[in-house]
């Protein structure tokens, strides 16, 4: 298992069986979680199955594709009440000026 929360039963299909086939994860800029990746490797591949369609099938699960939205809402949500209760702090609270 890679990614608890990225795709799940990843299938690869080629035109041409593979020598290997690895899966890692991949993680890019600001990328907490990555992303499951996945390299072929052939040998001697013909002309004729060159440029053939390479088909991944996979299951990814509702609650994977909400994450970044969640995320994103809650940390707006947060500076949003920073701001707001910084600055009734900074300005004096309750009893203030």
């Amino acid at each position: 298992m890679i990614d608890r929360f990225g795709p799940r039963d990843v299938r690869v299909f080629t035109p041409q069986p593979s020598l290997w086939e690895e899966r890692y994860l991949h993680k890019t800029f600001l990328d907490s979680l990555g992303r499951t990746a996945v390299k072929l490797h052939f040998k001697n591949v013909l002309d004729e199955k060159r440029g053939q369609e390479i088909v991944v099938i996979y299951e990814y699960p509702r609650l994977a594709g909400l994450r970044k939205v969640v995320v994103v809402a809650a940390t707006v949500l947060a500076l949003f009440v920073a701001r707001v209760l910084g600055g009734w702090i900074f300005e004096g609270g309750i009893g203030g000026k």
